[in-house]
């Protein structure tokens, strides 16, 4: 779930307003992390994806595991030397993406691993920066999956 959450957001319009990196594979793709902390010498804005509650990530591919609630943190983070409005740009986009009023799913959102997204909720972004001073928003985004076999049967 949380590769297709970093699939979902890189592939977004306005991810070019990231800074680049270089995952391995030689070309330089949005500065969208799934590890915490990102790698040293990455640069801002960046975001960072990790897990903070909910199921764990195959819990819904047991036989009696029929729903799932996954909760995932989303830090945004800028350089020092930024104004915030770049910043606070991207942090609306991204709670965008997630948020539809209602609780349903983004239209954006299907089958992801043999599971079928019911419910995505998204918290407001706050102020959250790190340790170091660099400005940062964080939010929490909250996914209800139910497994495939729900919808077969």
């Amino acid at each position: 779930m949380i590769e297709a959450l970093h699939s979902l957001i890189v592939a977004q319009p306005w991810m070019p307003r990231l800074s680049k990196y270089d995952f391995g594979n030689g070309e330089e793709e949005p500065a969208v992390f799934t590890v915490d902390p990102p790698p040293p010498d990455a640069q801002e804005p960046l975001i960072i994806i990790s897990q903070s509650g909910g199921d764990e990530e195959d819990s819904v591919s047991t036989r009696s595991d029929i729903s799932a609630v996954y909760q995932y943190t989303m830090r945004v983070y800028d350089k020092k030397s930024e104004s915030e409005k770049g910043l606070r740009a991207i942090v609306n986009r991204l709670y965008h993406l997630f948020f539809n009023g209602d609780g349903r799913k983004p239209s954006s959102y299907s089958g992801v691993d043999g599971k079928v997204v019911e419910k995505v909720t998204v918290s407001v972004p706050s102020s959250a920066p790190d340790n170091e001073g660099f400005p940062g928003y964080i939010m929490t985004v909250t996914i209800t999956a139910t497994s495939e076999r729900v919808h077969d049967e």
